[in-house]
């Protein structure tokens, strides 16, 4: 029964696919007087487009890294036009049904052959340049500074510094260079501690484990700590957390850890860890049974869920990832409805939450109102 539910539900959504695909190109061709050579061409290039990235990613699987690439970066960026092409046609029909309710003309009357030849052109130029823009964003993320005061803080560890990376994806279109990149970025910070708020491994865990080895690299006083993010469950949780673990990483399962005489540190699993491992969720209350109450407790959570249980249980800071602030807009307004905090600073009660918009990409290599970021948070030692 779950493995048809699963075939309905691909099914669906490569139907989906498809169709929003014929809706643009029913569209594109509205703007150019083409040959017949040339509509088969364009064709053909749609049909590449559209199975570029699915077929990309069952590659994945056999582990053919050339053809990877040659399918899942043409179908990367694909998926980040559909998005932006899909929404200009949409306003397009929405322009003509208004133009033939009161002029009883649509624009592909009001405008000549060639000035519909230049608006096309037009629509496609800045569909790139929207695309270059968001690959341009996703591969120099920014340095995002918090600085966050707790009464309990120790007075000789002010200014401790943490940085929080999530969301890397260690996948095809995440080289290795890029990642050494990131590392020497971090390490330039001066991090006292270094946490991973999970999805630090992609699906195809063969490909994250290629690339990680300068996760190794990464220097803080106390460490390197992490969370499984879903995508570890995706790709096999307990391969996930080997390639973690032989980096460097410290994988918190459900427990906390105290870091010297500062603060304590709890790291939860992610809730796919319910439905791939048959874990139940342990409540929060439980994990700080042992805690030092009179030190800081800094929680990893991969989606920034049960707030409020963390808040009650006396949590004073959340650290999380997962939403990627959608990525591109639109999509920030659908995480903003799902999440009660879906990107950056907000407080629940006495406790803070950051949630990351993350370091990586999932789907198109593009970051468009949603910058790539590296979140360097100071504690600070508040007086009363």
């Amino acid at each position: 029964m779950k493995l048809e539910k699963l075939l309905f539900f691909l099914g669906s959504v490569l139907v989906f696919y498809i169709l929003i695909n014929y809706y643009i190109y029913a569209h594109l061709i509205e703007y150019f007087s083409l040959s017949r050579s040339f509509q088969i061409g364009l064709k053909a290039f749609l049909l590449f487009a559209i199975f570029a990235f699915p077929v990309g990613r069952i590659s994945e699987l056999t582990k053919k890294s050339e053809l990877n690439k040659l399918l899942l970066w043409p179908g990367s960026f694909w998926l980040g036009a559909i998005v932006y092409l899909f929404i200009i046609f949409v306003v397009q029909d929405a322009l003509n049904l208004f133009l033939r309710l009161f002029l009883g003309e649509t624009i592909f009357q009001l405008f000549s052959e060639r000035s519909l030849n230049v608006i096309g052109f037009s629509i496609l130029g800045l569909v790139s340049l929207i695309l270059g823009y968001g690959y341009f964003m996703a591969r120099h993320p920014k340095i995002r500074r918090v600085v966050l005061a707790f009464k309990k803080l120790p007075q000789d560890h002010n200014a401790f510094r943490i940085v929080h990376l999530s969301d890397v994806h260690l996948n095809t279109i995440f080289s290795k260079k890029r990642l050494e990149r990131l590392v020497r970025r971090v390490n330039r910070l001066n991090p006292h501690l270094i946490v991973i708020t999970g999805d630090l491994v992609d699906e195809n865990a063969a490909r994250s484990e290629k690339i990680v080895a300068p996760i190794s690299q990464l220097k803080s006083q106390f460490g390197v700590y992490a969370v499984t993010g879903n995508h570890e469950y995706y790709s096999g949780v307990k391969k996930a957390t080997e390639i973690m673990e032989k980096a460097g990483v410290r994988v918190l399962k459900n427990e906390r850890v105290q870091i010297g005489d500062i603060l304590n540190l709890v790291g939860v699993n992610d809730i796919e860890s319910k439905r791939f491992e048959n874990e139940s969720i342990v409540p929060y209350s439980e994990l700080l049974t042992s805690v030092d109450p009179g030190l800081p407790i800094v929680l990893l959570n991969h989606r920034p869920i049960r707030l409020e249980e963390a808040s009650h249980a006396g949590i004073d800071l959340q650290l999380s990832g997962h939403t990627h602030h959608g990525q591109m807009i639109p999509f920030n307004y659908i995480t903003d409805l799902v999440y009660e905090v879906s990107f950056g600073l907000g407080k629940i009660g006495e406790m803070f939450i950051y949630v990351s918009n993350g370091v990586g990409t999932w789907g198109p290599p593009l970051r468009i109102g949603a910058p790539a970021e590296i979140v360097e948070i100071l504690l600070e030692k508040r007086d009363n």
